[in-house]
């Protein structure tokens, strides 16, 4: 909270003019050195922890990005820890994807801040904005994500916020939608440093519900698969253009990750033609189970590749063709995509058999694959039948729900 410099009125950072007497407001940090050695130039934006500066390095001449956290906020031991975490996340990555942090440090008034790159470029929320991404400047894009988390995730370090308001697309030697993540401010490391605690705590929510994985909604404990969602949630948003569970009540959407499955790309944007291989990567991506996403960004890049090698872009669909129901009947299908393409599609069913997956809501849906003037015979999947000691398990207890939506009405 500042105060206005002609009527010492009450005022927030992001005001123009001061509600009381209309003067403008001005920063007071503008012009002045943090630091020592860094410059306020102007001020970029406002964040929910502080705002973020063009500043330039008084020595150097070079442009830098200064995030301050917020006074009020700085003597609060959580978000005091939270901001050093976010200056411990980026000392152990470095990556051409993600934001570069190089210093850290306190002002004279007890604020906190960091020091990173200084990017000049355009959200990925903009991007989305103007409607669905092209196929091949989604997956390059998204590809350059999964490297990123790839890159943290074996570093330790789990972003749990990602979303396109955190990615900035930027140009570099001339090539343009580099991407750059940013904002490790509430990330997970999964090895703390000695003398560090880990700020983790089970049955705490972090992030936001829109790109939210059902186990973060749950306020478990969380791994390199959680990214993983939010990356497929981010994917299915850039190529229909909107995402899959949207809803003004930010419980609801909550609820939906948890139990809703994500509905055909086709039926939420008919002007789109996504390959069936592609959406059933995506929908890999978003199972509610993390057990059956992909293990690690390296094997949902794999899948992507897959998918992009076999898949036929706007290939439709034949109406006589068939495939196996949800109880396993046999059917018929069309050799789309090769031997190669039906091998793989083989190998899915078999793994995500009826008895096999834990949820039948949680199962990505079959679609029927693109015609050729071939079909073949397919065969019903090898499931066992299932016992007892097999069951599906219960799903979140009340207790467990009611929790989680106390923690996200209450923040």
């Amino acid at each position: 909270m500042a105060s206005c410099t002609t009527c010492s009125w009450a005022v927030e950072l992001e005001d123009t003019f001061c509600a009381h007497c209309g003067a403008p407001v001005t920063d007071p940090l503008i012009g002045t050195v943090v630091g020592e050695r860094y410059r306020i130039v102007s001020r970029l934006g406002v964040g929910g922890m502080g705002p973020v500066y063009r500043a330039e390095h008084t020595m150097m001449r070079r442009d830098l990005a200064i995030k301050v956290l917020l006074p009020e906020l700085s003597g609060r031991d959580e978000f005091a820890r939270r901001f050093e975490r976010e200056a411990d996340s980026a000392s152990r990555l470095g990556h051409p994807n993600i934001i570069s942090v190089t210093d850290f440090g306190r002002m004279p008034d007890g604020s906190l801040f960091l020091a990173m790159e200084y990017l000049a470029g355009a959200s990925l929320t903009s991007v989305i904005s103007q409607g669905p991404v092209p196929q091949p400047r989604a997956l390059g894009i998204v590809r350059q994500m999964l490297r990123a988390l790839d890159h943290a995730h074996a570093a330790g370090v789990i972003h749990r916020d990602l979303k396109p308001d955190n990615i900035m697309l930027v140009e570099r030697d001339g090539h343009h939608d580099v991407v750059k993540i940013l904002d490790f401010g509430i990330a997970k490391v999964t090895e703390p440093l000695s003398g560090q605690q880990a700020l983790t705590q089970a049955g705490v929510i972090f992030g936001t519900p829109e790109y939210l994985s059902p186990e973060q909604a749950l306020g478990e404990m969380v791994d390199g698969r959680a990214d993983l969602y939010a990356a497929g949630v981010i994917l299915y948003e850039m190529l229909v253009g909107r995402r899959p569970f949207e809803s003004d009540d930010k419980v609801r959407i909550i609820s939906m990750h948890l139990s809703h499955a994500p509905p055909r790309m086709r039926d939420v944007n008919p002007t789109v033609d996504v390959p069936p291989p592609l959406e059933q990567a995506v929908l890999q991506a978003l199972e509610k189970h993390r057990e059956y996403r992909f293990a690690s960004a390296t094997a949902f890049l794999q899948a992507l590749d897959d998918a992009e090698a076999s898949g036929d872009v706007g290939a439709e669909v034949d109406e006589g063709a068939t495939i196996p129901n949800e109880s396993g009947a046999a059917g018929t299908m069309s050799l789309w995509a090769g031997a190669s393409g039906l091998l793989r599609q083989r190998r899915w069913r078999r793994g995500l058999g009826a008895a096999a997956a834990p949820n039948a809501r949680s199962r990505p849906r079959r679609l029927r694959p693109a015609p050729t003037t071939r079909s073949i015979s397919w065969p019903a999947p090898r499931t066992k039948a299932a016992t007892p000691s097999a069951a599906a398990a219960p799903p979140p207890t009340w207790k467990r729900w009611a929790r989680a939506t106390a923690s996200i009405r209450s923040a």
